[in-house]
């Protein structure tokens, strides 16, 4: 069970969730409170899993309380609640330190729900990963690359600064291991449609085990894995190494890493590396900046190199207002036939080159782009076809992105134009047999009545038979036999005479297919109908 606390100044609010939260056997509300200041000491009392947090709030608002409530709280997440137009303060909260944030003009059971146990996730992998740490630090007989590993986290999370303690703990694994000068490089395993048909641990072993065979043999670097795909190296230098030296070290490293996993694995592999760093303090900075570096490979392509150096000239941002021209642009053309859209998504590609824009503008417009997407789907009613998208970045590379977007833009435009066409469909279908039904015995072919709506008789017949699910001699040859049952059945009339008023002038035909279509003759189905 999963321990609750809610911080939110409107009474209503924090009574809805209560109730809420209590129909769930997983979550139990262990505490409230109106605003931050009043939280923080509650929240040391009752230690809760999750904290509902929100934004705008008296005295001590959200982003005030945030970093506060996280100090020293390594399991506890906290999903901040917000109102529609307040996407810059979710963004900043999320920078610093929330795990998820929730709409409170759709913060309906499901939607609740759903990122509680989004966050319940991340708390049992925390939870997991601690109770491994220390299990692993009570067996005195755990071998050397376990230790490597948790160390290296242990490093890059900022967990652990000391530099005497890091100095015994990587004494124990190399017996050279300078520190003067330090570096961290960021591997991350692009994905493939082979490295999607791995399961897990048999592709973390392989990555490891090319990772092993070539930095077990090369001093001053040690290694680890922070999950399936990302892995952090971190190499010592004497503070004699001249920068020119580091950087042919490390770029010989991280290169022949790759290759082997390319070699090896036919796998790429994106590489982010960090500035030269003086104390193992700042490791945890160089391993975000490392991090960062990768997520540049937008533009530089996977299976990219890059230095952090490198993002540093991504300079450009676009305003909130720039973002909605260039949005509005996609949007307003998403259901046209024209090519206006591809131009505006070509239009888009050659800015994104052209402009060093930083990582952040893309993830923003991104997100905003998919809110825009997902509005349109709900005001053109296409829920029913296509699902919400998802406003996470998908961390692709420029051309992989644009491509994507095409799709994704084509598929809407697909289901639009395929549902305005069946309307359109069924509205001169309505007109097609309203005609037939009081013309039938006039008709001799499709044509005529193709003509009476204004048709092209080929287009006709494929709606025809799209929308009534048989072609057009079939149902017009029903109906004529449906309107001779009717004549046979309520007048004197003759059955030859029957024939010709529905329009078959051959009654042998007439007789044949009647026969074919109810079982009967003309005369038969008469004499049945007149005995019932």
């Amino acid at each position: 069970m999963y321990k609750v606390f809610i911080v939110d100044d409107d009474y209503t609010v924090r009574t809805d969730l209560k109730d809420m939260i209590d129909k769930n056997k997983k979550y139990v509300c262990i505490g409230e409170a109106e605003n931050g200041e009043v939280a923080l000491d509650r929240i040391r009392e009752t230690k809760p899993d999750i904290i509902l947090l929100d934004i705008e709030m008296p005295v001590m608002d959200g982003l005030t309380s945030l970093p506060h409530i996280l100090e020293g709280s390594v399991c506890c997440k906290v999903i901040v609640l917000s109102c529609h137009d307040d996407y810059d303060n979710v963004r900043l909260a999320m920078k610093h330190g929330a795990a998820e944030y929730l709409l409170k003009q759709r913060m309906d059971e499901d939607n609740l729900f759903k990122t509680l146990n989004q966050v319940a996730s991340l708390i049992d992998n925390d939870r997991i990963s601690e109770n491994e740490l220390l299990k692993r630090r009570r067996d005195d007989t755990i071998n050397l690359p376990a230790v490597m590993n948790t160390l290296v986290i242990d490093m890059i999370r900022g967990h652990i600064t000391d530099v005497d303690l890091i100095g015994m703990k990587i004494g124990a694994i190399q017996s050279k291991f300078p520190m003067d000068k330090l570096v961290v490089s960021c591997l991350i395993v692009d994905e493939s449609e082979r490295h999607s048909t791995w399961k897990d641990e048999p592709f973390v072993f392989a990555i490891e085990n090319v990772l092993g065979e070539i930095i077990d043999n090369t001093k001053g670097t040690i290694y680890g894995k922070s999950d399936k795909k990302t892995f952090y190296m971190i190499s010592g230098f004497r503070a004699s190494d001249s920068y020119l030296y580091i950087n042919n070290f490390i770029y010989g490293l991280v290169d022949e890493v790759s290759s082997a996993i390319q070699r090896y694995l036919k796998l790429t592999v994106t590489v982010g590396v960090s500035p030269v760093f003086a104390t193992v303090s700042q490791v945890s900075e160089a391993a975000r900046q490392a991090s960062l570096a990768t997520e540049y490979s937008f533009f530089s392509g996977k299976g990219s190199i890059i230095h952090y150096t490198e993002t540093e000239k991504h300079t450009e941002k676009w305003s909130a207002d720039r973002r909605k021209v260039q949005i509005k642009s996609i949007i307003l053309n998403v259901t046209k036939e024209d090519d206006q859209v591809e131009s505006a998504i070509n239009s888009l590609a050659s800015e994104f080159r052209s402009e060093l824009l930083d990582i952040q503008t893309l993830k923003d417009f991104h997100a905003e782009l998919m809110f825009a997407f997902n509005q349109k789907i709900e005001e053109l009613s296409l829920t029913r076809y296509i699902e919400h998208f998802d406003r996470a970045w998908p961390n692709m590379e420029l051309t992989a992105y644009i491509r994507w977007l095409s799709k994704l833009i084509t598929r809407i435009r697909e289901v639009y134009l395929e549902g305005k066409q069946s309307k359109f469909s069924r509205d001169d279908i309505t007109r097609a047999l309203a005609y037939l039904d009081s013309h039938y015995m006039n008709i001799t072919s499709l044509n005529d009545v193709a003509k009476h709506i204004n048709l092209n008789k080929s287009y006709f017949s494929q709606i025809f038979k799209r929308e009534i699910k048989e072609n057009f001699t079939v149902y017009l040859t029903k109906l004529r036999i449906d309107k001779a049952k009717a004549l046979l059945s309520d007048s004197d009339t003759k059955v030859y005479e029957v024939s010709s008023l529905v329009g078959i002038e051959n009654y042998r035909y007439f007789s044949k297919v009647f026969k074919e279509l109810t079982g009967l003759t003309p005369i038969e189905y008469r004499k049945r109908s007149q005995l019932g």
